[in-house]
């Protein structure tokens, strides 16, 4: 039976919702953003949005619940964000977020979601970039991966000039 997500309460980020297996290592990370691995989008109910960032090996969707807007983002592990990519996450976190908990996944939730959602808390909640870390790194710090993460940042500063 899927459990619905809990939005914010309060709560110390990450506030960790299923850390029981890598196969949804569902955290989250921020006032309606949460980050999750493959099975976390359709284990959990009550998701406003979910941004999907798959790579090739991945051509077809998962199954997602019903009424969660998706975004789906083609991009290999360990890579820079492609160009826009994190912009159009951008405007969806922000149509969305204000409806319930927005969900960046991946393969694992460790490296590609865990960086936009670092991208995000900086952007739109104004965090700084060990706070951001944080919330978003789990007790596995070679993740996010350098090449993902820093090109995140890059982001982040080109956005503030």
């Amino acid at each position: 039976m899927a459990r619905r997500v809990p939005s914010y309460t309060g709560r110390t980020f990450p506030y960790w919702i299923d850390e029981s297996n890598g196969h949804t290592n569902l955290r989250l990370v921020g006032r309606n953003l949460a980050v999750g691995a493959w099975a976390a989008p359709r284990e959990f109910k009550g998701w406003s949005g979910i941004i999907d960032f798959y790579g090739s090996s991945r051509e077809d969707p998962e199954e997602y619940p019903e009424g969660a807007s998706l975004l789906r983002i083609p991009f290999e592990d360990g890579q820079q964000f492609p160009k826009g990519a994190l912009d159009t996450a951008l405007m969806f976190v922000q149509a969305h977020r204000k409806d319930g908990p927005v969900l960046f996944h991946c393969a694992a939730g460790l490296s590609r979601s865990a960086s936009a959602a670092y991208a995000m808390l900086r952007v739109l909640d104004g965090l700084s970039h060990e706070d951001a870390l944080e919330r978003v790194q789990t007790e596995n710090t070679d993740y996010p991966m350098q090449a993902t993460l820093n090109s995140a940042r890059g982001w982040v500063q080109r956005r503030r000039i």
